[in-house]
């Protein structure tokens, strides 16, 4: 694979997290759901529940305006890029 086009090289990777992923979910589910202790032989496990508001941000406009909302709203940039067969 290390001679491998860089994007195919993503590709298989992305093939491994999501099945990494996917262990990853059964075995949270497995701790969260109290199946275990939460002590291993070397790691210790916490749980932790987070919550989250957030806001409409159509309503915000009607209610509050547009330059309000311009001004104080916060902005999160992504960039994805997607790989799929030929």
């Amino acid at each position: 694979m290390k001679n491998s086009h860089p994007v195919d090289r993503l590709k298989y990777i992305r093939a491994e997290i999501a099945e990494l992923k996917e262990i990853e979910k059964e075995l949270k589910d497995e701790i969260i759901n109290g199946n275990c202790g939460m002590e291993g032989d070397d790691h210790i496990a916490a749980v932790q529940i987070i919550s989250r508001k957030s806001f409409s941000v159509v309503l915000l406009r009607s209610l509050m305006g547009d330059d309000w909302v311009n001004k104080n709203a916060a902005v999160n940039e992504q960039v994805r890029l997607t790989i799929g067969d030929k």
